[in-house]
């Protein structure tokens, strides 16, 4: 599912708007498709914020980390676990870790941030 949202000249930030309501839309169905199938289990990863306001549009993230982020440096809906102050607020699982950090190390834009270190939470219903 590729999601991409490009900015347009005298667009008002509606994109912006667009974006969230799409990632809350995301998250909403996941988790009721998912339901409380996780609960119990644990799993080890990082927090990444991404401020798609300061994305550059210019694909170098989506390069350098062999496709886990769009050409827009979004990172995958799979993700996605909420939004809050205008960032999108995502949780890698440390298998995909590798793989997001190239990404996030050659941003040019500086849009995908880590958040702390590794950690493990245990799922909720």
């Amino acid at each position: 599912m590729a999601l991409t949202f490009k900015k347009h000249e005298n667009d008002g930030g509606d994109h912006l708007k667009l974006f969230f309501e799409v990632v809350e839309k995301v998250i909403k169905s996941r988790r009721a498709l998912i339901g409380s199938s996780s609960a119990g289990e644990t799993v080890s990863g990082r927090y990444l914020f991404f401020d798609p306001s300061a994305t550059m549009y210019d694909g170098l993230a989506e390069e350098q980390s062999s496709g886990f982020f769009d050409s827009d440096d979004t990172p995958p809906p799979e993700f996605w676990i909420g939004a809050k102050d205008g960032l999108l607020i995502s949780f890698v699982p440390l298998e995909f870790i590798s793989l997001a950090d190239n990404g996030v190390i050659n941003s040019m834009s500086e849009s995908i941030e880590w958040s702390g270190d590794n950690i493990t939470v245990d799922l909720e219903s």
